[in-house]
């Protein structure tokens, strides 16, 4: 293993190598096993709107409870955002670092202090991230950490911060990125040492996927846990300025290296521009494109401003496409129709409870023009099946509905509008067929699950629009079904008998059946 990493990383670094000769393993320090979702300050807010305040009127936003398309009652942190990030321009002052001092926060934006809002943030459940550079000042020409990496990731991580962004403006002296986010790297893990502080941090590397700052997927996962692959992003589907920042160009240039990413490294295309002056087609095909590519979710909206009919809370909430992007299998998606230019399919190996029987695919088929076009053949071979007789259950994750059971050797999508996407999860075995009404002896018994026969069991949902997943005692998820009305089902559930783990709806409410399963 050691050989390996070093034959990759010495063509590189070079001699950096000898700075960091330890570091090469702190990845695997449990931090961004999935991607980091939440929310950062600059896409809507920019400079002059960093401040306590927003903050926490985001948090509050991010809290507030909304009807999701399951019916059920949630919040941004419930599914799934957790991090609060400044960006630029919470420091005090214009210009270099003080001179052997540390960091100050500019007290007008943050009366209380930052340490003060770190702590706030996460009473209320959420981390806290902070930004910086690489250069001598930041790309708004504030204090920044070149030549105090050491001193400044001790002061960040006295703070409180639980996630670091490192940019790239203003650096000088001939240094390289490696060089700089080794030193960073290195001065977070040694000040959480040195305080005992035993929580994760992540580190986000920003070098805007330069290859002369030595192709940050090339070594960034020996010192941080993401890294930009593009410039900044804008508020635009396509076209170019020079300086690939519209969704399209980011989204394929950020494709390029998706053998890269994997849990707890991943390529960041950056920020999103969901709610931000795209059409609603346009938000959602974005958000899910994103999602396909296992990138890092962090909203740049007006997050205070959402509400339960807002397109733009209905895109970012969506948890079935969330689940795409935190699979824990890490896969990046990658290409298997099209040139980037027209209509592209895009597929993304999921993680499955059992992977010698079971596959679970997840398709995002993307029209990138401005005319609608019609259905998109994905055969088998697309998806990585081998077997053209193997039947699949397809699933709309935009609509949350059940398309088939049955598709055998290939499946045509419906027609996908102007911009817009169709995405769908492919999967191996029977997902929840709905049979009429049975008689059954669980319902007076107490108990959730009846063997039918074989590995087919009766399970009762008492909830309409409801995600079930059901798990043995070893955490093993063993079948899923998703019910539209509250009935009974019948799953193949490969399940003997014993005790079983239901979890009903995307709330996560817990029944527990026991067993031995009851003969119909």
């Amino acid at each position: 293993m050691v050989h390996t990493i070093l034959k990759k990383l010495y063509p590189v670094l070079g001699c950096v190598l000898l700075l960091m000769p330890t570091f090469v393993f702190a990845l695997q320090d449990g931090a961004a096993r999935t991607p980091p979702m939440g929310f950062n300050t600059w896409n809507y807010f920019g400079c002059d709107g960093c401040s306590q305040a927003n903050m926490l009127a985001v948090a509050k936003a991010m809290l507030k409870k909304h009807t999701g398309w399951d019916g059920q009652s949630k919040s941004l942190m419930d599914v799934g955002y957790k991090f609060i990030n400044l960006d630029d321009c919470w420091e005090n002052g214009i210009g270099a670092h003080p001179n052997n001092d540390t960091l100050k926060w500019d007290a007008s934006r943050f009366p209380k202090g930052l340490p003060w809002l770190t702590d706030t943030l996460h009473k209320l459940g959420f981390q806290a991230g902070i930004y910086t550079c690489a250069g001598s000042s930041t790309c708004a020409n504030r204090p920044s950490s070149q030549g105090y990496e050491a001193k400044d990731a001790m002061t960040f991580v006295k703070w409180g911060f639980n996630y670091l962004k490192d940019d790239w403006c203003s650096v000088s002296n001939g240094a390289t990125a490696p060089q700089a986010y080794s030193k960073m790297g290195h001065g977070i893990v040694d000040a959480q040492k040195q305080l005992g502080i035993k929580s994760t941090f992540v580190f986000s590397l920003c070098s805007w996927g330069q290859t002369g700052n030595d192709s940050p997927w090339l070594f960034g996962d020996t010192c941080g846990h993401l890294w930009r692959t593009t410039g900044d992003i804008k508020a635009a589907w396509s076209g170019s300025d020079g300086s690939c920042k519209c969704v399209q160009g980011i989204f394929l240039s950020n494709y390029n290296h998706y053998q890269y990413a994997g849990p707890g490294k991943w390529n960041d295309p950056d920020m999103l521009e969901v709610g931000n002056g795209l059409t609603d087609q346009q938000g959602q095909s974005h958000f899910n494109l994103w999602c396909i590519s296992a990138a890092p979710l962090l909203m740049g909206n007006n997050t205070p401003a959402l509400n339960d009919v807002d397109p733009t809370f209905t895109t970012l909430a969506n948890t079935e496409v969330i689940a795409v992007d935190q699979d824990s299998l890490g896969k990046q998606g990658h290409r298997v129709l099209g040139n980037g230019s027209s209509v592209d399919a895009y597929v993304k190996v999921m993680k499955t409870p059992d992977t010698t029987t079971v596959r679970k695919v997840a398709v995002c088929v993307v029209n990138w023009g401005s005319g609608a076009v019609g259905g998109q053949t994905i055969t088998w071979a697309n998806i990585g099946e081998n077997s053209a007789t193997k039947v699949y259950s397809v699933r709309d994750l935009n609509t949350h509905k059940n398309l088939t059971t049955s598709a055998a050797g290939s499946y045509t999508t419906a027609g996908i509008p102007a911009y817009g996407n169709q995405t769908l999860l492919f999967t191996n075995y029977p997902v929840g067929v709905l049979e009429n009404p049975v008689t059954n002896k669980a319902i007076n018994t107490g108990k959730l699950l009846t063997r039918v026969n074989g590995n087919v069991f009766e399970l009762f949902v008492p909830r309409a629009n409801s995600n079930v997943r059901i798990f043995n005692l070893s955490g093993k998820e063993i079948s899923s079904c998703f019910a539209p009305t509250a009935n009974w089902y019948r799953i193949n559930s490969r399940a003997s008998t014993g005790t079983y783990i239901v979890r009903i709806n995307s709330d996560n409410s817990v029944l527990e059946g026991k067993a031995p399963m009851l003969a119909q």
